[in-house]
């Protein structure tokens, strides 16, 4: 218990959660990527997390939309590097949508 709780407070300290939103897989990943990043540089801050496959899923909300999450850092200490291999990632998502997506999310994991 005193271990799931002491991830749970790690992960809160880290940052907030930055949100992209696309019918289109690479965009939504492109668009997470530019909203971390600025939130990040409002904030005085960095960028703790970038989107991956991982942090990609349908939407909840929006049927038909997919949505990819990054993580902006609440200080400089919990900084990352951008991926080496994000834009090729995003290249390869790009004009996915719908049921292409999906298994392209699914094949990722």
């Amino acid at each position: 218990m005193a271990v799931a709780l002491a991830m749970a407070c790690g992960q809160a300290v880290a940052g907030e959660e930055v949100y992209g939103v696309d019918k289109d897989l690479g965009v939504a990943l492109e668009k997470s990527v530019a909203a971390v990043e600025k939130a990040a540089a409002v904030h005085g801050t960095c960028v703790s997390r970038y989107p991956s496959l991982d942090s990609c899923e349908e939407s909840k909300k929006f049927s038909g939309y997919f949505q990819c999450v990054a993580i902006r850092a609440n200080h400089k200490g919990s900084c990352a590097n951008k991926p080496s291999d994000l834009d090729n990632l995003i290249k390869a998502a790009n004009g996915l949508s719908g049921p292409a997506a999906k298994a392209f999310l699914a094949g990722g994991r």
